[in-house]
């Protein structure tokens, strides 16, 4: 049930970001810009801590809201993105970094569907460190 519920407001919150930018009100995109850091924080958060988030069905709403965030607000996003990776003290820094190169040169792959590969692998990834570091820390 919580995993549908975090679905469903992770494309809540894509549908706000996707609307077009020539017809988004300045409150709008003010809303927007205030709320992004925790956005990009909590998702990043859920990305490497919930479980679902691995799966392709969990992953792909994810992904899909950071690309549209950052076609969004491209301006906005490289902070915001960064203080969310921020967040996660108990990943390596070289890992979290690599999860903003992927975010922020979105562009540069031939595919979005492989773009969404490459960041399942890194969640992937992400998910076996946390649940290391959550063993460690109730040994």
């Amino acid at each position: 049930a919580s995993a549908e519920a975090a679905e469903q407001m992770l494309r809540f919150a894509n549908r706000l970001l996707s609307v077009d930018r020539g017809r988004q009100i300045e409150a709008h995109q003010q809303m927007l810009r205030a709320c992004l850091p925790s956005v990009c924080g909590a998702v990043c958060r859920a990305l490497a801590a919930q479980e679902h988030m691995a799966s392709w069905e969990g992953l792909v709403t994810a992904a899909e809201l950071l690309w549209t965030a950052a076609d969004a607000l491209p301006e906005e996003l490289e902070g915001a993105l960064f203080a969310g990776l921020e967040t996660l003290g108990e990943l390596p820094a070289w890992s979290r970094m690599r999860m903003g190169k992927l975010v922020l040169n979105r562009a540069e792959w031939p595919k979005r569907s492989a773009w969404i590969c490459e960041v399942h692998q890194l969640v992937q990834e992400w998910q076996r460190e946390y649940r290391q570091g959550a063993v460690k820390r109730s040994a």
